[in-house]
Parts: structure tokens; C-alpha cells; sequence
């Protein structure tokens, strides 16, 4: 499997922006890190001849005075879409961040969020951070792009629990059937969005009164479709 990478910022042996290129066999990884704590490589450029499985992850999400790791899979771009919705979790003041990537030049972002708006335009592999308060935040373009959601939980004044995770298109097949499992005691929190008139069909271990149609509110920016 040969593998060309394009990196958008310095690695780690001071290379950045040459095209280079790793064969794999079956089982193996190949991983590149930052230079240093400064090297951003969102929008870094990976093309493959034979499918591949792609993991980004940053070990050092600072939230207050605490550090985590987040990161998720990320799905090639042609699965990508143009709108997506971010719901914030439990950060406080410090918000959540909704970043996102351009796969081409010339897309114009649109975020719509109850405490503030913006409209950004990237050019092919350039990121943006859109920090919000709100309940939520809707990102839309005419043009596909990278969207993930920054969040997690305060567990004092100083200190949170964050954690990261690449948003699925709102155009993608959604699934009806979701599992997941608790490893302790922590606080666990469900963050989720539904088109319009289905509020009132979850339920959890059986029971349909643990989600209810009345803990829903309309996301902001989409006419009350979701």
C-alpha cells in the first residue's frame, strides 16, 4: 500500500509541505508528529492506491489547568458533507470549539450559534477554531469540509475533562440503533440531534422516559428542521 503524505506544517524531522511517500503492508502504521507544540498539521494531505484507516489525535488539549488527549478516525473526503451541528457539553466558560478543515479553495463557512455568528472563507487545507457558548453550533457551506467537536466536562473551576470527535454529516444515513458502554462511575452525557418530529422516539435499555421530547430545543440557524 503506498501511502503519499503532504504535511501542512513542520514534523518531526523538520520537514513540512514535501510530498513523500510510505509503503505499508498489512498491519502496519506509520504515524507523523508535530516539530513542536506550535506545528498545526490540519489539513495535511494523505492519499492512498489501496484504503487506508487514518487516526489524528493531539495529547494536549489544554482546558483550565488541565491537559487531555482527543482525537478521533477521520473519514475520507469523499464522505465528507457541507452541514453539520456541534451541541455544546459541560465546559463552561471555557465553551466549546467546533474546528473545521476546506478540502478545496474558496469555501465559505457560515456559523450560526444563539450568542454569536460568523462567516469565514478557507481555502483547500486551512482550518478554522469557531469557539461558541450557545446550546449549539451550525456550520454550513456550498462546499464539503472537515467538521470536529471539541467538548468535555469541567470537574472544578480550573480544571476539565476534554475530549474530541469527527462529526457526521447531517446529510449521511443516520443510525437507528446506537450501543456504548460506561467504564466507571463518571459523569456520562448523551449530546444528541434529531431531524424535526422525532423527538419522541428514543429509547434507552427499553425505557421511553428516560429521553423525552421535551428535553429537545430547536438548533438555531435551521428554520426548526433539526
Amino acid at each position: 500500500t503506498y501511502v503519499t503524505i503532504t504535511p501542512n506544517d513542520e514534523i518531526h524531522d523538520g520537514s513540512g509541505g514535501i510530498a513523500f511517500t510510505v509503503v505499508l503492508n498489512k498491519g502496519q502504521t506509520y504515524s507523523i508528529n508535530g516539530y513542536d507544540e506550535f506545528s498545526d498539521l490540519s489539513g495535511t494531505r494523505v492519499v492512498s492506491n489501496k484504503p487506508i484507516a487514518i487516526t489524528q489525535n493531539d495529547d494536549s488539549i489544554l482546558i483550565g489547568d488541565a491537559y487531555d488527549i482527543a482525537g478521533d478516525q477521520i473519514v475520507p473526503v469523499t464522505n465528507i458533507g457541507s452541514e453539520y451541528i456541534a451541541v455544546r457539553g459541560s465546559l463552561g466558560a471555557f465553551g466549546d470549539v467546533l474546528a473545521v478543515t476546506s478540502v478545496q479553495d474558496g469555501t465559505t463557512i457560515t456559523f450560526t450559534s444563539e450568542l454569536s455568528d460568523e462567516v469565514i472563507t478557507l481555502n483547500r487545507g486551512e482550518s478554522y477554531s469557531y469557539n461558541f457558548l450557545g446550546a449549539t453550533a451550525y456550520a454550513e457551506s456550498d462546499n464539503p469540509f472537515y467538521a470536529l467537536h471539541i467538548t468535555g466536562q469541567l470537574t472544578s473551576s480550573l480544571d476539565g475533562e476534554a475530549g474530541g470527535a469527527l462529526l457526521p454529516s447531517l446529510k449521511c444515513s443516520p443510525s437507528q440503533q446506537i450501543s456504548f458502554s460506561r467504564s466507571s462511575n463518571d459523569s456520562l452525557y448523551l449530546l444528541i440531534v434529531v431531524r424535526d418530529g422525532g423527538e419522541a422516539g428514543f429509547t434507552l435499555n427499553g425505557s421511553s422516559t428516560i429521553i423525552e421530547a421535551s428535553d429537545f430545543s430547536y438548533v438555531n440557524g435551521t428554520n426548526n428542521e433539526w
